[in-house]
């Protein structure tokens, strides 16, 4: 059995850092960046921990600006993001209400500051809302069904508290739990696949459909699972054990699909703007979690080592909570 007193703080803690405003975060990011951004009026639109309700104290706050109106796929190289990145590192600069921390490269480039009066860390992300969007769409799916919040929050805090298997020394992030919940009450009837959210919808990113109409689970004839001890055990319990022999190397996690799928299979379930689009490096790997709306995305991009340690703590606490 969990220790229900204790889940229950770390989601109030989480429910208090979800209320909490952010309106004057955004005005002094919005007051250090517009300038540099004259003729296009930026939006900012908060994400993340702090957004979908999983934050502990120490939870950083991600912010996503708009600050141009053509869509940019992830890992481009281009002046137009290599400058955008220069112009928002600048306003946070010349800011007195901002500290400058670093830039990173990576697939989405971001840049890190600290606000002064709130002491808060904001990675500033830009290059495409992907990222928001998907933190809507799962928002949307712990609202609906609640006991997915519980389970992703529990999960966060007993990944760090495992002990790394020998040759290993990091753990599954938060944000690749969470699509693991997501995927396994997928896979038991619990949450709709994001392609029925999708349907009728047309691509309004690039290539691809960052919106969902907001279904109620009676529309798929599912019901919201009860919260208490007993169920949210019982529901960790299915989970370690779901993904303890989980054949990673045989098939695909795809919250669009729902459902359990063959590698060798996956490719022709998919829209046509993935087959366009998907990059191979990314899907050549051990473990393969296919992002909520962003396709081509693997989420999954995680050393084996790294995953045969999750599967293994997943066994032990499986047979913990069997006991």
């Amino acid at each position: 059995m969990i220790n229900w007193t204790t889940l229950c703080k770390l989601i109030d803690e989480a429910d208090k850092i979800q209320r909490m405003s952010t309106t004057i975060i955004e005005n002094d990011l919005k007051e250090a960046v517009q300038p540099l951004f004259p003729n296009f009026p930026i939006t900012l639109h908060p994400f993340g921990s702090r957004y979908v309700g999983t934050a502990g104290s120490n939870s950083d706050l991600d912010i996503y600006i708009k600050c141009y109106a053509e869509f940019v796929e992830l890992n481009t190289k281009s002046a137009l993001v290599s400058k955008t990145l220069s112009n928002i590192s600048m306003g946070i600069r010349n800011s007195p209400k901002w500290i400058f921390e670093k830039e990173c490269f990576s697939g989405c480039p971001i840049v890190i500051a600290r606000h002064k009066s709130t002491g808060i860390q904001v990675d500033i992300s830009f290059i495409n809302e992907m990222s928001y969007k998907q933190n809507v769409l799962l928002k949307y799916m712990f609202e609906i069904q609640p006991i997915a919040r519980y389970m992703a929050i529990f999960l966060h805090r007993w990944i760090k508290q495992q002990i790394p298997i020998a040759g290993n020394n990091k753990h599954l992030p938060g944000y690749l739990l969470n699509l693991l919940v997501i995927f396994f009450l997928q896979s038991q009837r619990n949450l709709p696949s994001v392609r029925k959210l999708q349907e009728n919808l047309n691509p309004n990113a690039g290539p691809w459909i960052s919106d969902f109409n907001c279904y109620k689970l009676s529309k798929f004839s599912m019901v919201k699972i009860e919260l208490n001890s007993q169920t949210v055990t019982k529901c960790l319990q299915s989970f370690f054990t779901f993904y303890s022999d989980f054949a990673f190397h045989i098939y695909v996690i795809s919250p669009y699909l729902g459902m359990q799928i063959w590698k060798s299979q996956f490719v022709d379930h998919m829209p046509s703007a993935f087959r366009l689009n998907r990059n191979k490096k990314y899907w050549e790997r051990s473990m393969i979690v296919q992002d909520l709306i962003y396709l081509t995305m693997n989420k999954g991009y995680v050393s084996n080592q790294t995953l045969r340690s999750f599967q293994i703590n997943c066994r032990k606490y499986r047979n913990l909570l069997t006991m």
